[in-house]
């Protein structure tokens, strides 16, 4: 199943400011299907992707209504919730991650009730957080800044059980900026993208969203808190399970 958003030719003249939703699935016919909203009208979204190993979507809508809706059967979408942002779902695609004004909301995607993530003390030390992602068993994954011994406050991983923090991963030597991270699918190890502290950046060149040319990627066993490969580069892809 393939998903994008379609921008027709003239967006002015389309009812749905071209980001109306449109699925493939090459598994039947082709052809590709708009996506329709509960009246029957093609769903303007503002950001989607796909529920972890499902045909199902969870859409936000342009006036911030999230769905999910399958993308094979023509059912009614199902209203989670209204936010500013979708930032992803929990590896066993129970929990939305999503932010709003107020920061980071938890929705329970069966029960249909939310809750305001409220972060743990990484070992006694309050963390203001970043991006979170929460892996198979429930704990959460987060990036976070945590003040040091001298005052000064570093980037870092974290683990949250809901009870306990434990710092993760610190870019070597307290210096640098982790840009981004994710879990690998069975949710055993967290892949770090770090940048070290810079004021003279090279980026690659890339016509769009270029990247600093210094970035280190640390591949970190989330149980230990080992990390077991570095390398240069960013955005790794997982292979599937042969």
């Amino acid at each position: 199943m393939i998903g994008f958003t379609l921008t027709p030719r003239e967006p002015a003249a389309d009812p749905v400011g071209g980001r109306r939703l449109v699925v493939l699935d090459l598994d039947r016919d082709r052809i590709p299907r708009v996506v329709e909203d509960a009246a029957g009208d093609p769903l303007a979204v503002s950001d989607w992707q796909f529920m972890p190993s499902s045909s199902s979507l969870l859409a936000l809508g342009m006036e911030g209504s999230a769905f999910i809706l399958d993308s094979v059967d023509d059912t009614a979408p199902i209203p989670v919730g209204r936010f500013d942002q979708i930032s992803g779902v929990s590896q066993d695609g129970t929990t939305l991650i999503a932010k709003d004004a107020r920061g980071i909301v938890l929705g329970d995607l069966s029960q249909g009730e939310q809750r305001r993530l409220e972060p743990s003390l990484v070992e006694g030390t309050y963390s203001f957080i970043g991006d979170i992602a929460i892996r198979w068993g429930g704990d959460v994954i987060e990036k976070a800044a945590l003040q040091a011994a001298d005052g000064q406050f570093f980037i870092s991983l974290a683990v949250d059980d809901g009870v306990d923090g434990r710092l993760l991963f610190r870019p070597p030597g307290g210096e640098g900026s982790i840009q981004a991270f994710a879990l690998s699918p069975n949710g055993q190890f967290a892949v770090v993208e770090t940048v070290p502290t810079s004021t003279n950046a090279v980026l690659d060149g890339h016509p769009t969203e270029p990247r600093d040319v210094a970035i280190v990627t640390t591949v970190v066993d989330i149980d230990t808190g080992l990390a077991v490969r570095s390398l240069e580069g960013f955005n790794v892809v997982w292979l599937p399970v042969s």
